[in-house]
């Protein structure tokens, strides 16, 4: 064994066994604002697992519309629930995500000499792939593989004046920001397996919208969002009302885009299954409406996959509740890897 391997070993070992007193970290917890509620959650490591300490869901008074959270109305409730749970649990810090029409993602492939700075290569490439100039955006990577020939990146990028709302927002509050991260790329890191390399569907039901990713080689290649009513959809059961048409539709209509869509001229896979987050996810006659319209296994996720094995830790919070925790988790995930 290497002394760089034995090294990191020794590391594990210790913080296992001697966890890092809260000053000495940042130690944060991670926040997802939605237009009903706000949700945190925090993660812990212990010894090869990601176990939950606290989750909390607080309902607003009112729906309010994160799309424009510069307006007082909006804002204002927000910060004050956000002020309260910042004193009950106690937490300067926090990873937030951002709203999936708010975030651009894209995936490109560079010469592996580009590796000796990325940073450049991928602002280079920002013009062609964003709907914004450069000095307008942040953004972050992640290295998908890489050969001898070549890199493949992952990018994930926020307009600046997003980043400075929610930042203003959530330090009017009192916290400090760790992070961001889109929704669906948090909700990928906590349902699909660390290595999983595979074609899927990923569907978060929220009450007044429903967010469609296409994951792939390891990230997320296409993301979408349609603005449904969930209770008009699964109030009768019957699931033939235009509010489950329209996302039926939507659904259909991302999966024929992804399958006659074009890559290094190959035709892309198709999807053959799909995994539900969010609410009303374990609704079984929802799940059997879903399949018979996509023609697809569909079923509901896993939030803890990449937490640990149900069968050696059983969470205190349900699987129902659990399954709205999907972006918290995924970006508790992300921040503790």
């Amino acid at each position: 064994m290497s002394l760089t391997r034995i090294i990191s070993n020794i590391k594990r070992i210790l913080i296992d066994s001697f966890p890092i007193v809260k000053y000495l970290s940042l130690d944060p917890v991670s926040l997802e604002i939605n237009s009903d509620s706000v949700r945190i959650i925090k993660l812990v490591r212990q010894k090869n697992r990601l176990i939950p300490v606290f989750f909390d869901e607080v309902m607003l008074e009112k729906k309010i519309d994160i799309e424009n959270l510069t307006e007082p109305e909006n804002r204002d409730e927000i910060i004050e629930t956000l002020k309260e749970i910042k004193e009950k649990y106690d937490f300067q810090y926090a990873s937030v995500a951002l709203p999936e029409n708010k975030t651009y993602l894209y995936q490109i492939t560079f010469p592996r000499a580009a590796m000796i700075d990325l940073g450049s290569a991928i602002k280079f490439s920002l013009e062609e792939n964003v709907p914004m100039p450069a000095t307008d955006v942040n953004f972050n990577y992640h290295i998908l593989r890489k050969s001898d020939s070549f890199v493949d990146i992952a990018v994930s990028v926020f307009p600046k004046k997003i980043i400075a709302e929610y930042t203003e927002l959530l330090e009017k509050a009192g916290i400090k920001i760790y992070s961001y991260m889109p929704e669906s790329v948090s909700v990928f890191r906590s349902v699909i397996k660390h290595g999983d390399n595979g074609l899927y569907l990923l569907i978060r039901l929220l009450k007044d919208r429903i967010n469609i990713t296409i994951v792939n080689d390891g990230a997320v290649q296409y993301t979408s969002s349609v603005s449904v009513d969930l209770g008009e959809i699964i109030k009768d059961g019957q699931f033939e009302n235009e509010e489950f048409i329209k996302l039926s539709q939507e659904l259909n209509k991302t999966m024929i885009y992804w399958f006659t869509s074009k890559k290094d001229n190959n035709q892309n896979l198709k999807i053959e299954k799909a995994f539900l987050v969010g609410e009303n996810a374990l609704n079984i006659k929802l799940i059997e409406a879903l399949e018979n319209s996509l023609k697809i296994d569909i079923e509901s996720a896993n939030v803890w996959g990449n937490c640990f094995s149900l069968e050696d830790y059983v969470p205190k919070i349900k699987k129902d509740k659990a399954l709205k925790y999907a972006v918290s988790i995924g970006l508790s995930i992300e921040t503790l890897k």
